[in-house]
């Protein structure tokens, strides 16, 4: 395997990132749990601005890509986008979530 000093690692086609990583974009993430908002279940607030835009979602239970959410814009005026879970438990948590 070939070393590289960190001036050619730079340069090097090979060592390249990937186009959607040549410019630095600032994104914000964040897991928050009950101790933290004092609000039941898991919220996950994500600032990235790609096709779907900033957002929050809230787990009733355990966060995970395959569990069911509900899912908020973040602005002046959020509003529900996605609800994934039945509304008698989505309906009472909209407004601590939107808070």
């Amino acid at each position: 395997m070939r070393q590289l000093s960190p001036a050619a690692a730079r340069s090097d086609p090979e060592r390249a990132a990937p186009d959607e990583f040549g410019e630095d974009v600032l994104v914000e993430m964040a897991n928050l749990d009950e101790e933290d908002t004092h609000v039941p279940g898991t919220i996950f607030i994500s600032t990235r601005l790609g096709s779907h835009g900033p957002r929050v979602k809230w787990y009733p239970g355990t966060p995970g890509r395959a569990e069911p959410c509900l899912v908020m814009s973040i602005g002046p005026d959020p509003k529900v986008r996605d609800d994934f879970l039945p509304s008698h438990i989505s309906r009472p948590a909209i407004p601590l979530v939107s808070a």
